[in-house]
């Protein structure tokens, strides 16, 4: 059953938000050694960086805000919020997410989305951030606009630390503030951290012109996300309105103290906007709740 609620809808203008993302931080500095974390430690605190699929960066030297828009930005959309809201513009439901779709791709903010879209038959292909860190959404948006042009690219990498689940370097990509967990496997000399670099480089350029040419070749396309902030929703809405050449729906997963599915009520263009519940282990406790958020919907 689903409910409906506006009061966990941030304030524009100060910035806030539910969305857990909201609170996290992400390390710029490469550090000098690379300590294992343990995943069992998953809240940040004091002198810890964020969470990068469920795990956490070694303590950084420079930490950079998760979301910091002008306030001229906040501005505009809290005026675009309320002429939504003037002229009634309706929310997008569950319901109308339903139905067929000839490109589903997952958006971040962790391998989350690809694993459930993987687990209910929907996931077909990879993306180029299914199994990365992407904690900031705009971010995601910014590589959406400039079609991944710096993605990824080899100067700009930088080692912060180890996954010990994957076994894999965390190699930080600071143009679009995005981790990948799981293309690096541990050395027993780190300075070879990178060796693999031009087939993993030559495999997400790959995906990428895929993904461009599916959103750019497609008739009905289903973007999902977790966390991130209104803001940085409205915005994605609004790349993606420059970019795609169809129709096209985005399922945003915010994770909260709740039950259920609960609607945020969010008024955003093609956005069906959901909070879940904050649980243990997001990528198996939710399994049923994301079975029911999928249902109806496949690939043709």
């Amino acid at each position: 059953m689903i409910s409906e609620t506006t009061a966990s809808r941030p304030s524009l203008l100060s910035g806030g938000s539910t969305a857990r993302a909201g609170s996290l931080h992400l390390s710029l500095e490469p550090i000098s050694s690379l300590p294992s974390v343990s995943p069992a430690a998953r809240r940040p605190s004091a002198g810890r960086a964020g969470l990068v699929s469920g795990r956490i960066i070694a303590p950084p030297a420079q930490f950079v805000p998760l979301s910091a828009p002008a306030l001229s930005i906040y501005r505009l959309l809290a005026s675009i919020d309320r002429k939504l809201n003037e002229e009634g513009h309706p929310m997008m439901t569950l319901s109308e997410l339903k139905g067929p779709y000839d490109a589903i791709y997952s958006l971040g903010h962790n391998c989350l989305p690809g694993v459930q879209l993987a687990k209910n038959g929907l996931r077909r292909y990879s993306g180029p951030i299914d199994w990365m860190g992407s904690p900031l959404l705009s971010g995601v948006s910014r590589a959406l606009q400039e079609r991944f042009a710096s993605f990824m690219e080899l100067r700009n990498l930088s080692v912060t630390g180890i996954d010990p689940n994957a076994g894999c370097y965390l190699v930080y990509d600071p143009a679009y503030h995005i981790v990948s967990n799981h293309d690096y496997p541990v050395r027993a000399d780190h300075a070879e951290a990178l060796l693999p670099y031009p087939e993993v480089k030559a495999k997400l350029d790959r995906r990428v012109d895929r993904m461009l040419g599916k959103l750019s070749g497609s008739s009905r396309i289903l973007l999902v996300r977790t966390e991130g902030s209104y803001p940085e929703l409205f915005e994605l809405q609004l790349v993606l309105r420059s970019l795609v050449g169809a129709t096209f729906a985005v399922l945003y997963v915010q994770h909260g103290d709740t039950e259920g599915i609960v609607d945020l009520g969010w008024r955003i263009p093609h956005v069906c906007a959901v909070q879940i519940p904050r649980v243990p282990d997001m990528f198996h406790d939710n399994d049923g709740i994301w079975r029911e958020l999928l249902d109806g919907i496949y690939h043709v």
